[in-house]
């Protein structure tokens, strides 16, 4: 039995895996002892948890998951992953953005995909056919684009992705743009990389992709958690790579 933690810049959250299939899945607004506890009683002691987050490193917790876990794996760039090309990546390479990349080879090993996950920032990520992890761009997500109109300007309204706006109004001239500008991104990304790739799998995750996934006209797959998915087949490797040591 695996838990992985996916802490995020606004949600924290986790699944339960057994036997490769994710069985549970809980949302927290803050992980303590008490919480590790409780799903420790729940599903017994774990064999490894693994930990993506995009918060700085927090020893505290790990110290309270070393309670409940044989093993903790805190996900980083140096973390043996199965992926090439990981020499290229940057050094301050996201937890979650290669846990994802790692759930797209686990889903479709073997095709070229494009990882795009919608959070507090839309990021872009790439595996290759031959299992290389091609790095990609970052750009304020909704939320962040929603606030800064607001607070960077002197009249410009608060507004969020899921309010219904009369045509016309201010309101609705916000919301179309940032939308509307999100999409345009989107969709100029994928038609590049059809470009240089031909066919290609797009998977959509985080916190905002059914919203967009509902915008798209393009075939993608929506897969929320496609963290969770990787962070679980990350145990799975390393804990090969333990077994040939």
């Amino acid at each position: 039995m695996n838990l992985v933690l996916d802490i995020g810049n606004t949600r924290m959250k986790a699944a339960i895996f057994h036997e490769g299939e994710m069985v549970a899945t809980r949302g927290f607004e803050a992980f303590s002892a008490v919480e590790a506890g409780q799903l420790r009683e729940e599903f017994g002691e774990f064999d490894c948890v693994a930990v993506s987050s995009t918060r700085k490193r927090d020893e505290g917790l790990e110290r309270i998951l070393m309670r409940v876990a044989r093993r903790v794996i805190v996900v980083g760039r140096d973390t043996p992953v199965p992926l090439a090309g990981m020499e290229n990546a940057p050094k301050t390479l996201g937890a979650d953005r290669l846990a994802a990349a790692v759930g797209a080879l686990t889903l479709f090993e073997g095709k070229d995909v494009l990882v795009v996950d919608f959070g507090t920032a839309v990021t872009f990520d790439s595996v290759t056919a031959e299992g290389e992890y091609v790095y990609g761009t970052i750009s304020p997500g909704a939320r962040l684009r929603f606030e800064a109109l607001n607070r960077l300007t002197a009249n410009l309204p608060l507004c969020e992705l899921n309010g219904d706006y009369e045509t016309g109004t201010t309101e609705w001239s916000i919301w179309n743009g940032v939308v509307n500008g999100i999409l345009y991104e989107v969709e100029g990304y994928m038609e590049k990389k059809r470009a240089e790739k031909g066919e290609i799998i797009t998977i959509f995750s985080g916190g905002d992709a059914k919203f967009f996934e509902n915008q798209i006209k393009n075939t993608i797959f929506a897969k929320l958690d496609l963290v969770f998915i990787g962070l679980n087949r990350i145990i799975e490797y390393n804990a090969v790579e333990k077994d040939i040591e």
